[in-house]
């Protein structure tokens, strides 16, 4: 009876065992062992407790077997680089580096526990090139629309960043709208939308030093959306280095509209506010050209998808007045949410920077004129006196129905324009903490995208996806005070002459976001740069004209020859004579320059200009600018 009895017993546990993997097989498509996330996606990490005993860690299989797995992409610290890239015009295969800037939990300064980021910008410090002062709002009830804001900051060109609520910011029962400038000294200054009182204030990191308590700009009116901007001086021949200038859409008080105050004295008091244009205006973006010109961009009928216009505002006196209004381009808004979409977009909000190698105006903004969002682009060369025609910068098919969204414009020292965007060409990727119905959806999880002007806003380099893994928004979604959606209203881009730093928001997990928190991201995007090796010259006799030959070698920053540059060179003769000429590199990446002369003595050929696509010349590389030929 006994071995009836545990013969019995062990059929039983075997039947249970075998019930237990059928169930397990119907749970995930016939993987036994294999344990969901809530029945979409496998363990990326060994689950432990009791209820997990004995169950085996299968690795993260794609369902789409056209995308990596998710046991590859382990090894690309859990990066996602969609097959669908291949055949996406002007989109890199190539990864770049994300860094993850913010972090959340107790922020430095913060009362609350912050666990989202978002509306973020991120500024060059004029004086160091490897020093950004970003900022963002830092949430501590992303349900209720309730935060404060904070800074972040690198000082070794975005490789590494602090985070920091300085103190006085939780004076105010809110602040929002961060922005971040710098003076012509390296002094960072960030400024606070602020409730409770309602107003505009501004704090200030003197250089080498640490945050002063904020200093009112303005409680008289109702402000939204300000923006700042500091006189940098990047050429020495403004009198009004060090001017700070802020503008800000007002809802009452004494002015009302677009709106401006200065500070002459680096933010140790402000100008009362001067009213810059009225009507349905919004989104104010200050600027200022090298010889202290002071420009204002803003937007007029910018909402909910209707015709509008881009206009802006000059002063030739350091913001004392401003002369009337002027129109930089008409646009079609964009509509308060996209399709698929219940976060908001607001605004055709402009995105707006002065160049300081020359003057240049740049605008860029998201248009609705293709029936779906594209990013468009004008710019002019003369002040302000005439506008380009707009070009659309996001190369995916005109109408297809991608939105791109939410551009920022910058300019690096030597002139080099970059714009970046949120943009949504690529499908949601099969990742473990996307939802199984986002998975491979068209328009709707997002990327950042961007592009480069080499030539000053006349043409544009292939589209370059700059973030590292496409996000959902949906994850973590804190809600606007409307029960909107919020990701934010703008987005960040800072460039310095070796890189671009475009800076965001995602709930993206590259190993440090794995709540899928809305965090802030930066990719260090590098330019290329091309550069003159040593020049070679000769020459060859025949009577008295002498035929001189000079080689220009073109090197890029990793001493590779440069086919296609174009060379602009000047001859000197012996007699003083200049004779300009312009080149272009061969094969082996050199350019020739050929003269012919009747006169001895001494030949000089000097370097002006190289230009080549997609690349910076940057004359401080050179081996040589120019080289002597002696004709005896």
């Amino acid at each position: 009876m006994n071995k009836t009895v545990n013969v019995a017993l062990v059929l039983f546990v075997v039947l249970l065992v075998l019930a237990s993997g059928a169930s397990a097989q119907g749970s995930v498509g016939g993987q036994a062992g294999v344990v969901p996330i809530n029945g979409t996606a496998n363990w990326a990490t060994a689950p432990t407790g009791p209820d997990f005993q004995g169950v085996r860690l299968v690795p993260f299989q794609a369902r789409n077997p056209s995308r990596v797995a998710w046991e590859a992409t382990q090894g690309q610290n859990q990066r996602y680089q969609p097959a669908l890239t291949a055949g996406s015009p002007g989109v890199s295969t190539a990864l770049l580096e994300n860094v993850q800037v913010s972090y959340s939990g107790w922020a430095p300064g913060a009362s609350h526990f912050v666990n989202d980021f978002s509306e973020v910008m991120v500024y060059l410090d004029p004086t160091d090139p490897n020093h950004l002062l970003g900022a963002s709002k830092f949430f501590h009830d992303p349900v209720n629309y309730d935060f404060y804001t904070g800074v972040f900051e690198s000082y070794d060109g975005g490789v590494s960043w602090t985070e920091l609520q300085p103190a006085g910011v939780e004076n105010y029962s809110l602040t929002s709208d961060p922005v971040t400038t710098f003076d012509d000294q390296g002094n960072g200054y960030f400024t606070l939308l602020t409730r409770g009182p309602t107003g505009v204030d501004m704090l200030k990191k003197p250089a080498g030093s640490n945050w002063l308590p904020p200093v009112v700009v303005n409680r008289t009116t109702s402000t939204d959306k300000q923006w700042i901007m500091g006189d940098q001086n990047p050429q020495g021949i403004s009198p009004y280095a060090g001017n700070l200038y802020m503008s800000w859409t007002s809802f009452g008080g004494p002015v009302t509209g677009i709106v401006f105050s200065r500070s002459t004295d680096r933010n140790q008091t402000w100008s009362s506010p001067i009213a810059l244009s009225g009507g349905d205006v919004q989104g104010s973006v200050p600027g200022v050209a090298p010889g202290g010109t002071v420009y204002v961009v803003f937007g007029r009928g910018i909402f909910y998808g209707g015709s509008g216009t881009l206009e802006f505002v000059k002063s030739t006196n350091g913001g004392v007045t401003f002369g009337s209004p002027g129109i930089a381009a008409n646009i079609t808004a964009i509509p308060y949410t996209l399709p698929n979409s219940w976060f908001r977009t607001p605004a055709s909000l402009p995105a707006f920077a002065v160049s300081p190698a020359n003057g240049y105006l740049y605008v860029a903004w998201a248009d609705y004129r293709n029936g779906d969002a594209d990013i468009y682009f004008a710019r002019s060369t003369n002040g302000g006196v005439a506008w380009s025609t707009p070009v659309r910068l996001n190369d995916d098919p005109v109408g297809n129905g991608m939105d791109q969204f939410q551009p920022q414009v910058s300019v690096a020292p030597n002139g080099r324009v970059a714009v970046m965007w949120f943009d949504r060409r690529l499908g949601c990727p099969d990742l473990p903490w996307i939802p199984p119905d986002h998975i491979g959806d068209a328009n709707f999880c997002i990327d950042t995208f961007m592009t480069r002007s080499f030539d000053d806003g006349q043409t544009w380099v292939p589209n370059i996806r700059a973030s590292a893994q496409t996000w959902d928004w949906t994850l973590n979604l804190p809600l606007d005070g409307g029960g909107n959606g919020f990701i934010g209203d703008y987005q960040g881009i800072a460039s310095s002459n070796e890189y671009d730093y475009p800076f965001w928001n995602a709930t993206a997990n590259l190993g440090d976001n794995a709540e899928n928190y809305q965090e802030v991201f930066v990719a260090r995007v590098p330019v290329q740069t091309v550069h003159v090796g040593n020049i070679k010259m000769k020459y060859t006799a025949a009577g008295m004209v002498y035929k001189v030959l000079g080689k220009v070698p073109v090197w890029d920053q990793n001493a590779q020859p440069v086919v296609g540059a174009t060379v602009t060179a000047q001859w000197t003769l012996p007699d003083g004579a200049t004779v300009t000429q312009t080149a272009v590199a061969r094969a082996n990446g050199a350019a020739l320059f050929k003269l012919k002369s009747g006169q001895q003595g001494e030949y000089t050929l000097g370097v002006l200009d190289v230009q080549a696509v997609g690349a910076s010349y940057d004359p401080n590389q050179n081996r040589e600018t120019s080289e002597h030929l002696l004709v005896p």
